[in-house]
């Protein structure tokens, strides 16, 4: 071969291979909702609203009804599903295969972080009942040998972990141990936090769940009628007008639900325990009440702002 022909081979293999790369960097082509048909839009529409309204309803049962004790649950639950579902990143199924056995402890360390991040934090709630007539025996008893428990739980877990390691495996198990942690530490304790503030007042669970749903609901309209500009590749379905008006909206209905939810007691009253109690009285936290923003933020910061929004109550 020449190097004339060379030349020429390369440039055109050159060519092909960019148009191929090219060809697997464009993304396939995406209908947004407000031009896809008619007919299955608005069936989507339907469906997507009719599920909204169940999940909504049976969640203003729990948080109404159930209050703290039913919410910690559901709280418990979806954790306990997130935590399955990151824990299946990374997993080699030939390795799973391998190791039987092996995924129990990807539970038990589960066990052991919600029994320790739990128990410490809900101490206080636990001691309110004795349950000695259900259980047959007092809680409070063992308490006081709960770190204990907590410790031989977790040195238990490490004894299984080293029992299971195998050879041409140790590498894998390890990935795994440190992955399972990890996601403990994302998921777990940052739920317990949030049970820790529902006990506050069920205002501090509910309100933010409400924005979350609240957002989602708008960003959802805003994109089916107005949304023509794609806003991320990763879900080239999301436009940028249903972003922007899902966040006014949200800013909007954050104002209004907060002063709504206020109104009650059984959102502001803080508890203790696990009794439902449907009617609660408590002394009203200044946090609840609205103020000027000079009385919040003070004279100073007061000053800078206009003077409609100094008399924003």
């Amino acid at each position: 071969m020449s190097k004339s022909q060379r030349e020429r081979y390369d440039s055109s293999s050159a060519s092909s291979q960019s148009d191929g790369d090219a060809s697997q960097d464009e993304a396939p082509p995406v209908t947004l909702l407000v031009d896809a048909p008619p007919q299955s839009k608005w069936m989507g529409f339907i469906t997507r609203a009719s599920w909204s309204l169940v999940m909504i309803f049976s969640f203003l049962f729990i948080v109404v009804y159930l209050q703290q004790a039913g919410c910690a649950v559901l709280v418990f639950i979806i954790q306990a599903a997130m935590y399955g579902e990151l824990t299946q990143i990374g997993k080699k199924t030939h390795r799973e295969s391998e190791l039987p056995g092996f995924r129990l402890l990807y539970w038990w360390w589960f066990f052991v972080c919600s029994f320790v991040v739990y128990g410490s934090t809900l101490e206080q709630h636990f001691l309110m009942h004795t349950l000695r007539h259900r259980l047959g025996f007092k809680i409070s008893k063992h308490l006081h040998f709960y770190w204990l428990y907590a410790f031989s739980l977790y040195a238990l877990g490490l004894v299984l972990f080293v029992v299971s390691l195998k050879k041409r495996h140790y590498k894998y198990q390890f990935k795994r141990f440190a992955l399972c942690h990890v996601v403990l530490l994302l998921v777990v304790t940052q739920s317990a936090f949030i049970v820790v503030n529902m006990f506050e007042g069920l205002l501090w669970f509910l309100l933010p769940c409400a924005l979350v749903i609240a957002n989602d609901i708008w960003a959802y309209i805003f994109g089916f009628f107005l949304g023509r500009t794609p806003l991320i590749r990763l879900s080239p379905k999301k436009t940028w007008e249903g972003f922007l008006g899902g966040m006014l909206a949200t800013f909007f209905f954050g104002f209004l639900l907060s002063r709504f939810f206020s109104r009650f007691q059984l959102m502001t009253c803080p508890k203790m325990g696990f009794r439902l109690e449907y009617w609660p009285t408590c002394e009203t936290n200044p946090i609840y009440t609205m103020t000027t923003i000079e009385e919040f933020a003070g004279e100073s910061i007061s000053n800078v702002l206009p003077s409609y929004l100094r008399k924003l109550a």
